[in-house]
């Protein structure tokens, strides 16, 4: 027992000057990107339509209409960091009101993403709306367009 105890002393004294731990230093780092500014400049307008006139569509990638004709797509400036893409975000329907009067939009952005340029881009969001079952009136409602970097 003696000598069993003399030899894990030993190893204990010689083990004793033996670093059992290391370290090594580490860089931090970080990229700062210009923020995401999404202006809005025109409204998803249907125009004037016939109560019973079936489905209206606004092309999101028509852009704005010619003078004289009402429906246009949603329309906005956006800026962000050159060549870095966002994801965008959209309800897929919202609903548009006159009183107690409702209608469902389905809202259709002109893409999923969206890659920055080095200036202001533009960015359209159509939809479309069935009128055959509405009553007359004027609708009206809001959503909201969201752009977040990948």
């Amino acid at each position: 027992m003696l000598k069993k105890l003399t030899i894990v002393s030993v190893a204990l004294l010689i083990g004793a000057g033996v670093a059992w731990a290391a370290s090594d230093t580490f860089s931090v780092l970080m990229t700062v990107r210009q923020p995401i500014s999404v202006t809005n400049t025109a409204a998803l307008n249907f125009g004037t339509v016939e109560a019973g006139a079936g489905v209206q569509t606004v092309n999101a990638n028509a852009g704005p209409h010619s003078a004289g004709v009402t429906a246009q797509a949603a329309t906005f400036d956006l800026t962000g960091e050159a060549t870095a893409v966002a994801n965008v975000t959209l309800a897929a329907t919202t609903i548009i009101t006159d009183g107690t009067n409702n209608l469902t939009v389905t809202l259709t952005p002109q893409s999923a993403t969206h890659t920055f340029s080095a200036g202001t881009d533009v960015f359209y969001v159509g939809g479309s709306v069935d009128v055959t079952a509405a009553v007359a009136g004027s609708y009206t409602g809001s959503e909201t367009l969201t752009l977040i970097y990948q």
